[in-house]
């Protein structure tokens, strides 16, 4: 499962998956989309977009995906986490591509699923190649390797 990092495909680290979660687009309870169950990422194409600060690995997944669907998202508002994403399209100033996320008032928010392009990412660990880790190092890596074995 170790194979290079997708994360810049940095030379000299190493990546291990530990889970791929799909993403969703969420808008607000009152949005022309939210009756609907799933879309084209490319039907989002001129919406305000609340997205992640620029070098956030989810900014990048956004805009790469919204130029896999032939457009560039116009960014309303930036965010540093998805909490904070879900709360604002839940205030109707947006919509977002986020992870499923729940703690938000499901009268306010709706999650569609992406037909295409296909939008998900994957979560893992890195490590630099030839560089050894401390014992309590290793042990913490092949403890979260064997958790996310487990995972279905």
């Amino acid at each position: 499962m170790h194979r290079s990092c997708p994360v810049g495909n940095q030379r000299g680290l190493v990546w291990h998956r530990l889970i791929e979660e799909e993403l969703f687009l969420y808008v607000p309870a009152d949005h022309r989309l939210a009756d609907r169950e799933a879309i084209s990422l490319r039907e989002a194409a001129g919406e305000p977009f609340i997205s992640f600060k620029k070098g956030y690995g989810m900014r990048t997944l956004t805009d790469e995906f919204c130029a896999q669907a032939g457009f560039v998202p116009r960014i309303k508002f930036e965010g540093d986490d998805v909490a904070t994403a879900a709360g604002l399209v839940s205030a109707g100033l947006g919509i977002a591509l986020i992870p499923a996320f729940t703690g938000i008032d499901a009268g306010r928010i709706r999650r569609l699923r992406i037909t295409g392009p296909r939008c998900r990412r994957e979560i893992g660990l890195a490590w630099v190649e030839d560089r050894r880790l401390s014992p309590a190092a290793e042990r913490f890596r092949s403890f979260i390797i064997e958790q996310f074995r487990e995972q279905p």
